[in-house]
């Protein structure tokens, strides 16, 4: 590929990249987040906000909704869900498995799907649900599914202090807690993730280009959970972040009983009254400091207050 050819491929992925002003507002919390590219321009991760009551026509859609041909019982459940869409936005975080121009357009085409997606399902459901998921997995099962694979966490947060989350093969989020001044780490046994995307099929049936029913089949579930109190902080991030080490071995990230979390629980300690923006960056500080990147690393700070 031409010099000319990328540079047109860096511009139209850069303006996908979600900027300051995209970043949702939610009453009772502070959120920020950025990618940190290993190179300069083009990366796997990705980060999509939606702040539901910016992105969509909410009263429009329910009177959209109300004036369809829909039964009184289907249309009673849309607009209940349209009217919780007003105290609660969205995140996504995937992650190509690759650094590549080609992961970047498999990027590009992902923020392009799932957004097309969001649409829909407003319009049919008044929220998002697992079918978009399984939708999204079974088209990228049959374009990519040969060479490649991503992973993706998709979190939901509602002023109540409730949030819900689906991850598909990506690390679950870190929970800070600002009382006991530790981060508290989900275990699998209580939450549950998928397999990455694009590895097996959604549900039984046939996919497209020919290939077979297959015997194993990829499952979502959402997790639900609850932030308790002011000052306390759930992160999503990529596995970039979860694999951070110094050269002898030791994690920024350390999930271990005997890590305590490692340098990542000191730098929240530290700044634990600072807001998401600042939080992020004395992060970001700590961990280029600690070691070089050898991974694209993304993560958005949820903290309540």
């Amino acid at each position: 590929m031409k010099k000319k050819e990328i540079s047109e491929v860096v511009k139209h992925v850069k303006a996908i990249q979600p900027n300051s002003g995209e970043i949702p507002s939610l009453k009772g919390y502070d959120i920020f987040g950025e990618s940190i590219q290993l190179t300069e321009a083009l990366g796997g991760d990705h980060i999509i906000y939606l702040d539901y009551k910016k992105r969509y026509s909410l009263d429009f859609l329910v009177k959209v909704t109300l004036g369809s041909d829909k039964s009184a019982t289907e249309k009673q459940r849309i607009v209940a869900n349209i009217e919780k869409s007003k105290t609660k936005i969205g995140i996504l975080l995937a992650d190509i498995s690759g650094h590549d121009v080609t992961d970047v357009i498999l990027s590009y085409g992902f923020h392009q799907a799932f957004l097309t997606g969001v649409s829909y399902e407003m319009m049919c459901n008044g929220e998002v649900t697992l079918d978009l998921i399984d939708v999204l997995n079974n088209r990228f099962l049959n374009s990519y599914s040969k060479f490649k694979y991503l992973t993706v966490i998709y979190g939901e947060f509602y002023e109540s202090g409730d949030f819900r989350f689906v991850s598909a093969g990506h690390p679950l989020p870190l929970i800070y807690s600002y009382e006991v001044g530790a981060v508290c780490n989900l275990h699998k046994s209580s939450y549950s993730t998928s397999l990455p995307m694009s590895m097996f099929p959604s549900f039984e049936r046939k996919v497209e280009q020919g290939q077979k029913n297959r015997q194993f089949f990829n499952r979502f579930s959402v997790n639900q959970s609850h932030i308790p109190k002011s000052g306390d902080i759930v992160m999503l991030y990529s596995d970039g972040l979860l694999e951070h080490a110094d050269s002898q071995g030791k994690l920024f990230y350390d999930t271990s009983e005997k890590g305590k979390g490692g340098r990542i629980q000191e730098v929240m300690n530290k700044h634990k009254n600072s807001g998401a923006k600042d939080l992020f960056y004395a992060i970001k500080e700590d961990l280029l400091n600690f070691a070089k990147p050898t991974d694209d690393i993304s993560y958005v700070i949820i903290r309540k207050e």
